[in-house]
């Protein structure tokens, strides 16, 4: 295994108290081959911006956003294996229409209230977005997969917002019952086709306190035809056991066939993430299915996995290729996973070096030594 540090991120931008932060949030990462020096290039994009843990005022929960108008971006890196080094190529700076900011706030009411760090109240943001999976077209152009919708976008070669397909205009409606902040996770392109997968089993019916989702084990992949701008297909994917709840991204090694991360939130030896091969062939069609089963209020996700049958729906085949844990990858959050020639790559979230706590009074932020990093995994250890 080879693991790389982003030892020197640049900064992007400064906190109300003064606290410089530095580039981090990696989620999804895309191989882009080597350049003329023969380094390895990868793509992989920023999540929403640097942020504190979330916290209750009576029914809502309020999210302190650090650097409010922080820009989601796409990173370019190089990782060169003989000098052991990670390097920030360029950042592509997401963008609306007439150059506004795209920006990564909470889009609406019912979802995570959107304060600044001492919890004075941030607007919504209708177009804002959780960016959490990327996939690069043959024209240059990006599509991005985020969390709040959840939905795709699609940007420009130079990262100016095109188009949006969502719930209900391109997707399938029942994904707005997604569980808060567990919307699309991962993301990859196949020619045409597009996958997207749910962080966690949706929230369907929904549920007080998300119980269903959290109770479920049942994740869904939705492939979307990009041309068509439609949902194709959706497919029943079951998490392995109760100590991964949610998933990292995906890969696409071959035709039908994808590469998942599974994850906990737990970093270190006692951490539990692990990658499986899918293979969509001879898995049922969700998108065939009555309402009633996999519609809003259906009852795909209170159904237990070995009960599936009964509802002649067969979920996709999975087997493990490789436990990342023991390979020696113990961040807690793998978020992004490609093959990159004979090996298997992986981009880490560091949330921009915050540990999560916030003193609410001065707004001081808590912070944390990691920094983002990129590992390798050689063809003997993943290719069997």
């Amino acid at each position: 295994m080879i693991r790389f540090v982003l030892d020197k991120p640049p900064a992007v931008g400064t906190t109300a108290a003064g606290q410089e932060i530095a580039l981090g949030g990696f989620s999804g990462l895309r191989y882009l081959g080597t350049s003329p020096e023969g380094k390895l290039r990868f793509l992989t994009l920023t999540d929403r911006g640097p942020n504190a843990d979330e916290y209750e005022v009576g029914e809502e929960t309020h999210r302190p956003f650090l650097i409010p108008d922080y820009q989601p971006r796409l990173i370019f890196l190089e990782a060169d294996i003989t000098a052991g080094t990670l390097t920030v190529e360029k950042q592509i700076l997401l963008t609306r229409p007439a150059g506004k900011k795209f920006s990564g706030l909470p889009q609406r009411k019912g979802m995570e209230v959107p304060v600044t760090a001492q919890g004075e109240t941030l607007p919504f943001d209708p177009q804002g977005g959780d960016t959490e999976g990327v996939g690069l077209m043959p024209d240059g152009s990006f599509w991005i997969a985020e969390e709040y919708g959840p939905s795709l976008l699609h940007f420009s070669a130079a990262g100016e917002l095109v188009e949006t397909l969502k719930p209900g205009n391109g997707l399938p409606k029942v994904l707005e019952n997604r569980r808060l902040n567990r919307g699309f996770e991962g993301f990859a392109v196949d020619g045409n086709i597009g996958y997207a997968i749910v962080q966690s089993p949706l929230d369907n019916p929904v549920s007080k306190g998300a119980k269903n989702s959290k109770d479920s084990r049942i994740v869904r992949i939705i492939a979307v035809d990009l041309e068509e701008k439609r949902t194709e297909a959706q497919y029943a994917y079951i998490l392995e056991s109760s100590k991964t709840d949610k998933i990292g991204d995906l890969a696409v090694e071959a035709p039908g066939v994808l590469l998942v991360v599974e994850r906990d939130g737990k970093a270190g030896p006692k951490s539990s993430k692990k990658v499986f091969r899918v293979k969509l062939e001879g898995a049922t069609n969700l998108q065939l299915l009555s309402d009633r089963v996999v519609g809003k209020g259906g009852s795909l996700e209170l159904t237990k996995p070995e009960a599936l049958a009964k509802l002649k729906i067969t979920p996709v085949a999975k087997e493990e290729v490789v436990d990342l844990t023991r390979a020696g990858i113990l961040p807690e959050k793998v978020e992004g996973i490609d093959i990159a020639g004979d090996y298997l790559a992986f981009c880490t979230d560091n949330d921009f070096g915050l540990a999560g706590g916030l003193d609410r009074k001065t707004g001081l932020a808590e912070l944390k030594e990691e920094k983002p990093m990129l590992f390798l995994l050689p063809k003997e250890v993943w290719r069997k």
